[in-house]
């Protein structure tokens, strides 16, 4: 799928189940990695422990912080402290934030779990 995609997307990789948290985030970055597709790929998940280790596993992750309570209590905290490029609130489309800010808008339901 790497190679059908190649340039021509921002590709959204979503950690979803807390059940591999741990084991997939360095797959992930090993599979990227190896298809250097590092530029064009960002991975993202509701749970902060997958963006954590994903950050972890790979410096040069592009990360995405996905929220469904109030972006305020945590979710921006996180990005901030990630560095992460992509915060997407429950209900809203993400934002871009080319200055690798992450930017909220759209919700008063939010982030980080």
């Amino acid at each position: 799928m790497l190679d059908q995609v190649r340039d021509r997307v921002t590709l959204n990789v979503e950690i979803k189940s807390a059940r591999d948290l741990g084991v997939i985030e360095p797959k992930l970055a090993t599979l990227v990695g190896e298809a250097r597709a590092e530029e064009w790929v960002v991975f993202s998940s509701f749970h902060e422990e997958a963006v954590r280790n994903m950050r972890a596993a790979a410096s040069w992750a592009r990360l995405g912080v996905l929220c469904d309570e109030d972006p305020r209590r945590r979710g921006l905290a996180l990005a901030l402290e990630l560095d992460a490029e992509v915060l997407i609130p429950d209900g809203a489309g993400s934002i871009l934030a080319s200055s690798r800010r992450p930017t909220c808008a759209g919700s008063t339901s939010g982030c980080g779990r």
